[in-house]
């Protein structure tokens, strides 16, 4: 902090910048424009209600987003990283034998899907209106975070098989059956 006296005999405070916390303030701005896509629909929101909804300006949120379409994508990064990142995790830092981490990972991710139905609501309903085809900016979002998720899934089947734990399996099929179960429920919620 710091003073000046004015001929007036006013005294001027010149604080220091207000610090914000980055990674808050974007989840915040993405939280906000989940509840307008899912009242509004992607082409039907604009950048300046998501802002009206964080209470910040529009530059506000350009800050942290150059475009709707890259909100859209942060929002579904977002997604993925609450939803599968977390029970993905658990499922590769477990000793418990694999049968228990699978049932463990599943019943996680549903309780993630439960606690965040309104963002995943709002995706479903984005990537409805965008479609699947074309130039859906959801596509490669969610090829690489299905992709990710498999990969990831595959390695804990395979070092399984490696250690003696579990009998050899074609681990990239049961991988993908996974995650398009839990996409499949996620639709059905």
């Amino acid at each position: 902090w710091s003073s000046d006296v004015c001929s007036s005999d006013l005294v001027i405070i010149k604080s220091m910048p207000r610090l914000v916390n980055r990674p808050e303030r974007r989840r915040h701005i993405i939280e906000a424009a989940v509840s307008v896509f899912a009242s509004h629909g992607y082409h039907g929101a604009t950048m300046q209600e998501v802002a009206d909804h964080a209470a910040l300006s529009k530059g506000g949120v350009y800050e942290y987003f150059a475009s709707k379409q890259d909100l859209l994508i942060g929002t579904a990064d977002f997604l993925f990283e609450e939803l599968l990142e977390p029970a993905i995790a658990a499922l590769e830092q477990s000793s418990a034998p694999l049968n228990t981490r699978v049932e463990s990972f599943v019943d996680t991710s549903l309780s993630n899907v439960e606690a965040w139905s309104h963002l995943s609501f709002s995706i479903l309903r984005v990537w409805g209106e965008l479609g699947a085809e074309g130039d859906n900016p959801l596509r490669k979002v969610m090829r690489r975070a299905y992709k990710r998720s498999a990969d990831r899934l595959q390695t804990v089947f395979e070092k399984a098989v490696a250690n003696g734990e579990q009998e050899r399996f074609d681990t990239r099929s049961a991988a993908l059956a996974i995650i398009g179960t839990l996409d499949g429920m996620v639709l059905q919620h």
